[in-house]
């Protein structure tokens, strides 16, 4: 019973993994957060659905990290820091501050050296 529990509870997690990331995949397509940044447009529902989706991904000490995840996860602080100049609609320092809080919800995944 409690191997069929262990199967079924990690289904559950991969499903539910597969969800957010898809939702952080979507952020970088046309309408999503991502996107609108690229065209100077800082969109705070947007932003909220892709932390949200961030801190949602749980990963165990000892599993491996698909590499298509790393790549949409890593390059996400990289592109808020390259718009930044371009996005006028929110100060310059609570961006800096919700950059800061996806970048920390990345480390929470990836682990600090």
């Amino acid at each position: 019973m409690q191997l069929f529990q262990f199967i079924n509870n990690k289904n559950m997690i991969d499903t539910n993994r597969r969800l957010y990331l898809k939702e952080i995949e979507e952020s970088w397509g046309e309408g999503g957060f991502l996107a609108s940044l690229r065209k100077g447009v800082f969109n705070r529902a947007l932003y909220n659905n892709l932390y949200s989706a961030i801190l949602k991904l749980n990963y165990e000490e000892y599993e491996t990290i698909e590499r298509e995840t790393i790549r949409c996860l890593w390059f996400i602080p990289v592109c808020m820091y390259r718009q930044k100049e371009y996005i006028d609609s929110i100060s310059s320092d609570l961006y800096d501050e919700l950059r800061e809080q996806i970048e920390e919800a990345i480390a929470g995944i990836f682990g600090y050296p």
